[in-house]
């Protein structure tokens, strides 16, 4: 509509100084003739649209106390979701790792670090791949997360999704 409304504006600019009117005087009429392009209502009907929105929303159960969270989640083409505890442990695990010629599988859940990295059911490590190894570097460069050992299990302290790129690397 603003797109619109821009090139009408414009269009009576130009022919207004195509036929020989005066510059300032097309001027000013191009923008007032914007200005009322633009509906006084459009404010309200945002308004009342976002709200029946939020209200089919509701309906549906699914209820977002911030909008901006909401407008995140419409732009996002990719969704990654899992159930293995990342949500009520507040645990995340990596179980597979792609590059562009190879998918690995990876072992053991949690944050102990005695799985290990598979690639058609055989174990693979860092120093026979030079990709995975600079993946894994990658993971272990980039985050703020650490583990450590108390005891007889692994603590993890930053994001879960850091800690488990700290677990796989």
């Amino acid at each position: 509509m603003g797109f619109a409304a821009l090139t009408i504006a414009t269009a009576t600019l130009c022919l207004g100084l195509y036929i020989g009117r005066d510059a300032e005087e097309m001027f000013m009429t191009g923008l007032s003739l914007l200005v009322a392009m633009v509906p006084e209502g459009l404010p309200a009907v945002v308004t009342i649209t976002l709200a029946l929105g939020a209200a089919a929303m509701v309906r549906q159960k699914a209820l977002a106390r911030r909008l901006q969270a909401v407008e995140t989640l419409g732009a996002a083409s990719v969704i990654c979701t899992d159930k293995t505890g990342t949500l009520t442990e507040n645990k995340m695990t990596a179980t597979r790792v792609w590059t562009l010629d190879r998918i690995y599988q990876v072992t053991d859940t949690g944050y102990d670090p005695a799985g290990h990295i598979a690639h058609e059911g055989a174990v693979v490590g860092a120093r026979e791949d030079a990709v995975l190894a600079e993946l894994l570097a990658a993971g272990l460069t980039c985050t703020h997360a650490s583990l450590l050992r108390k005891g007889d299990h692994w603590q993890m302290t930053g994001a879960p999704t850091e800690g488990a790129l700290v677990t796989l690397g």
